[in-house]
């Protein structure tokens, strides 16, 4: 089996966010489309998870109070940001991974487990 995880972007409270069910079936046809799914008959479960505030608003002022955040963060020595909202870095999912898998290998070199297989860091498995 396949799990695909779909986004349909929409303010909290608007239509999309109160009816999204009625959106399956336009999302499964967009699948199709795409040829990720190849009949209709093969999904067995459609799932709805709302996520309020998945996306930043920005203000005019955010440049200067992002500045003064990070600032105040660089005290923390332990301390790794990472992804969208750690970098405060808009990016699509190929870039987030990406991030994901250099911060991974910058604390295995930090933690002297500069040795682990690059196979091995993208499945997980970090064992000696």
């Amino acid at each position: 089996m396949t799990g695909y995880c779909c986004e349909v972007t929409c303010m909290e409270g608007d239509t999309r966010w109160h009816h999204a069910e009625r959106l399956s079936d336009w999302v499964i046809d967009d699948l199709q489309r795409v040829g990720l799914v190849h009949d209709r008959q093969s999904i067995r479960d459609v799932r709805v998870e709302r996520l309020p505030e998945s996306y930043p608003i920005y203000h005019n002022e955010y440049p200067q109070e992002l500045d003064k955040a990070r600032t105040q963060l660089a005290g923390f020595s332990n301390l790794r940001l990472a992804g969208r909202t750690g970098l405060f870095w808009y990016n699509n999912m190929d870039h987030s991974m990406e991030n994901a898998m250099q911060l991974a290998r910058k604390l295995l070199r930090e933690a002297g487990r500069g040795d682990v297989d690059e196979g091995k860091l993208a499945a997980g498995d970090v064992s000696a």
